[in-house]
């Protein structure tokens, strides 16, 4: 599994890519979608945060098919609708490419 946070929050998305990205996986394998920051256990949506997501995504594509998404989420007290809040947020990802 590829985590997004917790790489952001180690050595760093582009290195923990390199060392997971020939691994075989089985069909419960996913990569982790959320943003972390180093200081503090803080969780936010995806398109937030520190992770740089254009670069991220571009990684992910590099390797088609391998990495389905998951996202880790904390409930968002007030947030209406937060389905559409999650296909949002996938709809955003899947459309950041690199120019």
């Amino acid at each position: 599994m590829l985590d997004v946070g917790h790489a952001n929050m180690g050595e760093g998305v582009d290195a923990a890519f390199e060392i997971m990205k020939d691994r075989k996986y089985g069909p419960r394998t996913c990569t982790t979608i959320t943003a972390k920051r180093t200081s503090t256990w803080f969780r936010s949506w995806p398109m937030g945060g520190p992770v740089d997501w254009k670069r991220t995504m571009s990684l992910l594509r590099s390797r088609p098919n391998q990495y389905p998404l998951l996202l880790e989420l904390r409930e968002v007290e007030g947030m209406e609708h937060p389905l559409d809040r999650v296909n949002e947020v996938f709809d955003r990802l899947e459309n950041l490419r690199d120019e």
